[in-house]
């Protein structure tokens, strides 16, 4: 399993890569619209239980996001759902994130979209200019 440290820099590059400012928040709907052109995205009405899928097959790259919660989920799933499909190895096999036991690749797809939405750096820079304690 990856260390949060391996995660959070693997959301900077990524980040780098988009040239997006590596501390800031992220609207990681429109960024992947604009970087990902190729990437097929779905909003569709999955079970209460499914949050996303992804299939990643050769040039085919499909990305479904359940359309029945909320937009800060659906944004939280679209970064969990790039983990799978830019940075884990995939095999072709489509990816259904609603295992309420969650193994290494999901917990690390977690970690992955909270750093790429606000990095571990940019959190720690927005508390010291609001005055927060962070803990």
């Amino acid at each position: 399993m990856k260390t949060d440290n391996q995660l959070n820099t693997e959301a900077i590059k990524l980040r780098e890569k988009w040239g997006l400012n590596p501390y800031g928040s992220v609207d990681i709907t429109s960024v992947v619209l604009s970087k990902l052109p190729d990437l097929t995205l779905l909003y569709i009405p999955f079970s209460e239980k499914t949050s996303g899928m992804c299939i990643k097959d050769g040039n085919i790259e499909i990305i479904g996001i359940n359309l029945s919660m909320s937009k800060g989920r659906q944004r939280f799933t679209l970064a969990h759902e790039l983990y799978h499909l830019l940075i884990e190895e995939n095999s072709g096999k489509p990816i259904i994130c609603n295992n309420p036991l969650r193994d290494d690749s999901e917990r690390e797809a977690d970690k992955f979209a909270s750093y790429l939405l606000m990095s571990e750096e940019g959190l720690s820079q927005y508390c010291n200019m609001n005055s927060i304690i962070s803990v």
